[in-house]
């Protein structure tokens, strides 16, 4: 049985500067759900851009019996997001950025 793994991905609130990176943050997803695909069991959920689906996105986590967290923060993105996820979060957690240049 594969671990069940929650992959949590923030993104930046204001609407404009995510939109301009918006496609990086879909590429970023893309490769790490293909690099963790044969391991575990990665529970998707939408972006995260506000605390209010940050409670959203985490309770539902939990909900579904997940044994660890990808806190995946592929751009900009408010800190207090991420902090908050991961003070609710009772399982292993990793934080992942990635080392890409940024353009737009």
């Amino acid at each position: 049985m594969k671990a069940k793994i929650a992959l949590l991905t923030f993104s930046e609130t204001r609407d404009e500067f995510y939109e301009k990176r918006k496609h990086l943050v879909v590429e970023e997803i893309q490769k790490v759900k293909q690099a963790l695909a044969r391991q575990v069991e990665i529970l998707d959920f939408p972006e995260i851009r506000d605390k209010r689906q940050a409670g959203r996105w985490v309770a539902e986590a939990q909900r579904q019996g997940i044994d660890a967290a990808i806190l995946h923060i592929p751009i900009w993105s408010s800190p207090n997001l991420a902090v908050s996820a991961a003070r609710i979060l009772d399982v292993p957690m990793l934080v992942l950025g990635n080392e890409r240049l940024e353009t737009v």
